[in-house]
């Protein structure tokens, strides 16, 4: 996305509905147990999240789906469920530097 290119804030709003579903329906992704027996900061999650949403739309202009999925890896717990492995310790990725885990 070039830099004087305007944002498609009504898909970053789409994007952002569909990444806030995915972590309804599964709450484990955000890093709070099966039960719910962690705390997640959940406005800290969602700033997370958005500027996750923020960072895929400037490299898939448009493209809804690898928006939403590059802000899904900004959860180690779904990074893990997709590759197969554990999460990986607190604040590291072996895909991309990411944003630290909510405490």
């Amino acid at each position: 996305m070039a830099s004087d290119e305007p944002l498609d804030v009504e898909l970053l709003d789409r994007c952002m509905q569909e990444v806030t579903e995915c972590l309804v329906a599964e709450p484990w992704l955000a890093g709070a147990g099966a039960d719910g027996a962690r705390r997640v900061d959940a406005r800290l999650l969602r700033l997370r999240l958005a500027r996750a949403v923020l960072e895929g739309a400037q490299l898939y202009p448009g493209d809804g789906g690898r928006i939403v999925a590059f802000a899904l890896d900004a959860l180690p717990h779904h990074r893990a469920r997709r590759s197969g492995e554990p999460p990986a310790s607190r604040g590291t990725s072996r895909v991309r530097p990411m944003l630290p885990p909510p405490d």
